[in-house]
């Protein structure tokens, strides 16, 4: 930064301040062989009595940390909660396969095939 002025000083000062009030809550990355990423999804498949849309919530996580999560109401409306499973499963597919693609070239490696858990009550 070239010319910092006090409100940055402040957001720098307030974001150390957080950092160190939350030093238990930490994730820790370990180094791992190979790069794995496995997702897990779950859809509420009426969850909102009103318009009868579902609500959807997919996690990935590359070895030990959690990365890129969503959760959010789907704009169509599922006949069946396993309908609204296979929904669901499709975006996380989606998602997977977009990171997948960024992970191979920040690693310039092979991956394990991606794993996608599915609760399929």
């Amino acid at each position: 930064m070239v010319k910092p002025t006090k409100l940055y000083w402040k957001a720098t000062k307030h974001v150390l301040r957080y950092l160190r009030g939350t030093t238990e809550y930490w994730s820790w990355y370990r180094r791992t062989k190979g790069v794995k990423l496995q997702g897990f999804t779950n859809a509420d498949w009426v969850g909102s009595p009103s318009d009868r849309k579902i609500t959807l919530g997919v996690i990935f996580n590359v070895g030990f940390a959690a990365i890129p999560w969503f959760s959010r109401k789907q704009r169509f409306v599922a006949l069946s909660s396993a309908e609204a499973e296979y929904m669901v499963t499709s975006q996380a597919s989606c998602e997977a396969i977009w990171m997948r693609k960024i992970l191979r070239g920040l690693f310039i490696q092979d991956m394990d095939p991606t794993v996608i858990y599915c609760d399929n009550q």
